[in-house]
């Protein structure tokens, strides 16, 4: 039943459903989902929700500040969810600024504090978070996951981390590293590799939060390149001599 709920934009892909229809039968889904512990599948669920609600005339999207702030918790909630700063520039979630500062607030100290300055940062929305059931614990998780999602890696081969380096970084004991960078690769954060012998992480990959001007021309490389590569090919195929 619960992948069901997972499921619905699939599940209800050719059913004969009106926008707000649609939109409240997600919402219900995601909170379902989010009562039941599942933090990114209801954030999954929420944000087909909110595809649907982007395309409103502006004057209704004012009108789902609930839902949006809910989109918001969910994704801080789930360890999955790591570009905040785009879901942020949504026009419901927007709106939230006045309505709802304590969730801008929070999003912005996810995305720019350091480890320490953080974590006295969320001593200030105990009151908030409690209410909505996101623990202390569960946002410095999320924090690391950023933090970490932020470190440049520039050669082929990855970034490779001493375990104090990652260690200072995520505000963590060394001892406690390894466990957290295995759990780091379960959630699909990083790609990673860990050096038990010389105690460091090797990271080939990690998401990405947002992509500053030099990760879109890399990419817009990247792609030129493999275009060239394909022109090259097709050309060495057209000219190979027919075969019987």
């Amino acid at each position: 039943m619960i992948q069901q709920v997972r499921d619905i934009h699939t599940l209800s892909a050719e059913w004969y459903l009106t926008k707000d229809e649609r939109i409240n039968l997600y919402v219900k889904c995601a909170q379902a989902l989010d009562n039941h512990g599942d933090s990114t599948g209801a954030f999954k669920v929420f944000f087909q929700a909110f595809k649907i609600i982007q395309l409103l005339p502006a004057k209704e999207t004012t009108n789902k500040k609930v839902e949006a702030e809910q989109l918001v918790l969910a994704a801080l909630k789930s360890p999955e969810v790591i570009n905040l700063e785009e879901l942020m520039t949504l026009d419901a979630v927007k709106d939230l600024k006045n309505s709802s500062k304590e969730i801008f607030a929070i999003v912005d100290a996810v995305v720019s504090s350091d480890m320490k300055a953080f974590s006295k940062e969320l001593d200030k929305y105990k009151k908030y978070l409690d209410s909505h059931k996101v623990s202390k614990q569960m946002m410095e998780e999320k924090k690391r996951f950023v933090l970490v999602c932020t470190l440049n890696i520039e050669s082929s081969t990855g970034k490779v981390l001493k375990f104090k380096e990652l260690a200072d970084l995520i505000g963590l004991g060394i001892d406690d590293v390894e466990e957290w960078a295995i759990n780091a690769i379960n959630h699909n954060i990083i790609d990673g590799r860990i050096d038990q012998i010389n105690e460091t992480l090797v990271i080939k990959t990690h998401k990405l939060r947002t992509l500053n001007k030099d990760e879109w021309l890399k990419i817009k490389s990247n792609v030129t390149t493999w275009k060239q590569r394909f022109s090259e090919i097709e050309n060495v195929l057209k000219h190979q001599p027919a075969t019987n």
